[in-house]
């Protein structure tokens, strides 16, 4: 297995310059199902208890998020929410309805789950898309 990607141009802003950059490219996804699936192969746990258990944690992590809290995962990372939105100049011109654009989720993953993604880590591979098609 190997991390995707094609080298593309990307263009800078306010110029008419171009720079290219390696984008990776998902190759397929994995369901709720097939991660079960899998899980229970390596395991005494069947896949219905495993889909369970992960649509459980789903709506506890939600439930935890639209309650003002943080979620951390152990070694895989945590979760919070995220105000986007537009500024005011004095705090009593500032009003949520108006100002508040969005609330998103942001995942920061954890020093375990980092240095497995650091160039070098052992068993991080990558593949060239556009070299495979040549």
């Amino acid at each position: 297995m190997a991390i995707s990607y094609k080298v593309v141009p990307r263009k800078k802003p306010g110029t008419d310059t171009f720079k290219y950059y390696a984008t990776a490219y998902a190759q397929g996804y994995q369901t709720l199902d097939t991660i079960a699936e899998a899980m229970a192969l390596e395991s005494t746990v069947t896949e219905h208890d495993i889909k369970a258990v992960l649509s459980s944690l789903q709506q506890h992590i939600i439930a935890a998020l639209k309650n003002g809290q943080s979620v951390r995962l152990g070694d895989l990372g945590s979760f919070h929410t995220t105000i986007i939105g537009t500024g005011s100049d004095t705090r009593a011109a500032y009003s949520f309805a108006k100002n508040v654009k969005a609330v998103r989720v942001q995942f920061t993953k954890s020093a375990r789950m980092q240095s497995a993604f650091l160039l070098g880590a052992n068993g991080l591979r990558f593949r060239n898309l556009q070299e495979d098609n040549e």
